[in-house]
């Protein structure tokens, strides 16, 4: 008998792809909400400083929580977290993820956080009739939804990885990626409550620049 291996941590490796993709999403959501309830649009100059200081208050509570392997290391990967969120920003004051949104890491299927502020989510799921009485009930979170115009409606979803085209040829790529297709259904009753006559016409991937 041997005991069983244990993982190795990395000691090159603070925030893994995914813990640093939905402290981002958290942070995307949290400061696009602001500018909602404040009804304008974000600008450079006036919203970088809060930010980045949101960006960095978060840092600070992970490396408390799953401390950095190093102080060279906890520096790096915080300044590439605050790079993305200036990325972030910058995009949102070209106007590159829409101008228009209504939603933000907007959930469905899962008792929705009302500390998030998200009145879009519902505790409800998404039912897929499959024929012969049964069906499939799916839950998820959407990134954003945004308003193309009366009645039509996009859902996006942020990318915080890298683009590699081959991976992305074909509409639904031979059914491997049908996160927009199901999104899109998902999202046109969640927009009902705010636009009767709401329906989604286009899903769209935001990759960082």
């Amino acid at each position: 008998m041997r005991p069983i291996e244990e993982g190795r941590v990395d000691a090159d490796v603070w925030l893994d792809p995914l813990t640093k993709g939905s402290e981002l999403h958290a942070l995307f959501a949290r400061f696009m909400r602001a500018m909602r309830d404040e009804k304008r649009r974000p600008s450079l100059k006036a919203d970088l400083a809060r930010l980045l200081a949101w960006g960095r208050e978060r840092l600070e509570q992970l490396n408390v929580e799953m401390p950095a392997p190093s102080a060279e290391v906890c520096s790096r990967e915080s300044r590439e977290f605050l790079d993305d969120l200036e990325a972030f920003l910058v995009a949102e004051c070209e106007g590159r993820h829409g101008i228009d949104p209504v939603g933000f890491e907007v959930g469905f299927g899962s008792a929705p956080d009302t500390a998030e502020g998200e009145p879009l989510a519902s505790e409800e799921p998404l039912v897929l009739g499959l024929g012969h009485s049964r069906e499939l009930r799916l839950h998820g979170r959407i990134d954003r939804i945004n308003r193309l115009g009366p009645g039509e409606y996009e859902v996006v979803d942020y990318k915080t990885g890298s683009f590699w085209a081959p991976n992305w040829e074909g509409t639904f790529a031979g059914g491997t990626r049908l996160q927009h297709a199901i999104y899109g259904v998902a999202a046109a009753p969640l927009l009902r409550p705010i636009d009767p006559k709401a329906r989604v016409t286009r899903g769209r991937y935001l990759f960082r620049p």
